[in-house]
Parts: structure tokens; C-alpha cells; sequence
């Protein structure tokens, strides 16, 4: 399963997810980051981050069906 996600903040928090990310005991990869303009007055930056992970079948949606 792909997830997308974006998110305004600072260098040291960025990194701070990733590490935690990493350390997971489940199978979890990052497939894309992109960084957008940063704002130099509140130090932060959008950061577009696409992570996939396995996910138990059952959590799964059944194919042919909506998620929504």
C-alpha cells in the first residue's frame, strides 16, 4: 500500500520522521519526497512524502470494491 502525505515543517522535524519511519519494526520504504519553496521567516518547508508498506490482507480493500 502507497500513502502520500504533505506537511509544512522545519529540517530537524523532517528528519526526525524519517528516522522514526525507519526504525519500524514493520516493512515501511520511502518512495519519494519532494521539497517545496521554503519559508525563511518560520524556518519551514512543504514537503510532499510518499512512504509503501506491506499491510495485512485483511486490512486490505477486496479488489472490484470502493474505498470510500
Amino acid at each position: 500500500m502507497t500513502v502520500s502525505v504533505t506537511v509544512d515543517c522545519r529540517i530537524e522535524e523532517l528528519i526526525n520522521l524519517l528516522s522514526t519511519l525507519s526504525a519500524q519494526p514493520e516493512t515501511v520504504a520511502t518512495d519519494e519526497i519532494r521539497f517545496g519553496m521554503a519559508n525563511p521567516k518560520q524556518k519551514t518547508m512543504p514537503v510532499r512524502l510518499t512512504v509503501s508498506g506491506m499491510v495485512a490482507q485483511r486490512l486490505a480493500p477486496k479488489k472490484g470494491t470502493s474505498q470510500f
